[in-house]
């Protein structure tokens, strides 16, 4: 068996209680046909994805190098939007780039070298670490060595570097945070450099609380999978370096068939959920941060398609059996009925009142007005949205010849 070994666990892994939600009210949706304002023509064609903000949109193509690593003549570009105006950075990484919560910076983050390749040659990895530009001009403004960033603040970012947690204001140097980690592993396979893993143990950061006390991290074994599946989701006590586990997954040679899926973090840090799933079955576990007790809130039949929050405490979730609406701060279910059969994806649009469901067609549901508004846009697989009310969405979308193009649509 393969174990991790790691200081300052606080115990065993949790064992979770059964938490029975009441039935509330049934939200019941209807169709109504009005016209969604749309872009004329897609952005862009040919791109993988895309971030956007109320002053712009990073546009990127294909992240993966060809053959051995080379490059290829479109691998790695990016683009800034309006403009088609190139980033200073080869091959950002989708999971670590995002603009700031007022679009005045772009944090990204590479992990191959920052300088562009010749076409044909090999790109080769370097020290993980990441760039701050200014937004409309991309000038860079700060660098920084480490994994895992994101926005915390206005002008915060927090991120890791080896066993350390970092916040930095843009601008000044990077201050630690609490003690080094015990449970911190390696880094993100995104950001890995090229040599490899020592025991291919590897560490996510789910999301934290906005003063930095804690983070929510998940650690996986990337090895050989047919010796088996080793996860857990564990919430990290910053400044005393202690850690204890919400979620734990050990299946030596997957004789039982475990998996983690759909972990995720809510806003402000208010509370952590994770799908446990098993042949047959998969049971929803969520957690009050930090220290709530772990609840089993639901089961089913197969694991969710997809688990959204709406705020801190409401959670959505798509599966076989239909569309809920959990309460977890007054412990009840909301069943949705109505909503279009079929649908993959869930994405809140800010305020949370409206979800954008996609797969195999895109529709607009607004819990408050209770209705549903067809997009008349089909195959889409990604939705970005502006991050401002009534910004609309931008929505990824294969033609027949199967070229990939992202276009606007309102609200």
């Amino acid at each position: 068996m393969l174990l991790l070994c790691v200081r300052g666990a606080l115990a065993a892994p949790a064992v979770p209680v059964d938490r029975p939600l009441a039935s509330a009210p049934d939200v019941v949706l209807t169709t109504v046909e009005r016209a969604v304002p749309r872009a004329a023509a897609p952005l862009v064609t040919g791109a993988e994805w895309m971030k956007a903000s109320p002053r712009g949109l990073v546009v990127a193509g294909t992240t993966t190098t060809g053959s051995n690593g080379v490059v290829d003549a479109e691998h790695g570009r990016a683009f800034l939007h309006p403009g088609k105006i190139p980033l200073p950075v080869f091959a950002p990484s989708p999971n670590g780039t995002e603009f700031s919560p007022d679009g005045r910076f772009l944090l990204v983050a590479s992990n191959l070298t920052f300088t562009r390749p010749a076409a044909g040659a090999r790109a080769v990895r370097q020290s993980p670490s990441a760039v701050i530009l200014s937004v409309p001009d991309l000038r860079v403004v700060q660098r920084v060595v480490g994994v895992d960033p994101s926005w915390v603040g206005p002008t915060t970012v927090a991120f890791r570097n080896g066993k350390q947690a970092y916040r930095l204001e843009v601008g000044r140097e990077p201050v630690a945070v609490g003690v080094p980690q015990g449970a911190f592993a390696c880094a993100n396979e995104d950001f890995s450099p090229q040599t490899p893993c020592r025991n291919d143990w590897y560490t996510n950061t789910v999301g934290g609380d906005p003063r930095q006390t804690f983070w929510v991290t998940e650690t996986y074994w990337g090895g050989d999978y047919t010796q088996g599946t080793w996860e857990r989701l564990d919430v990290l006590d910053l400044e005393r370096g202690l850690f204890r586990t919400l979620v734990q997954i050990d299946d030596p040679r997957n004789v039982a068939g475990l998996a983690m899926r759909n972990e995720s973090v809510s806003p402000g840090a208010v509370r952590a959920c994770a799908a446990r799933e098993q042949p047959g079955r998969a049971e929803l576990l969520c957690a009050a941060l930090p220290n709530g007790a772990v609840e089993r809130v639901m089961t089913f039949a197969k694991t969710p398609s997809e688990t959204v929050w709406l705020d801190g405490s409401r959670l959505l979730v798509l599966h076989d059996g239909g569309r809920d609406i959990l309460d977890l701060a007054k412990g009840t279910r909301t069943r949705v009925l109505g909503a279009p059969e079929g649908a993959k994806w869930a994405t809140v649009l800010p305020g949370g009142r409206q979800i954008v469901l996609a797969s195999p067609t895109v529709r607009i549901v607004d819990l408050d007005a209770r209705t549903v508004v067809d997009t008349k846009t089909t195959s889409a697989w990604l939705v970005e949205p502006v991050p401002t009310p009534g910004g609309g969405f931008y929505v990824s979308s294969k033609s027949a010849a199967g070229t990939r193009a992202f276009t606007w649509i309102g609200q």
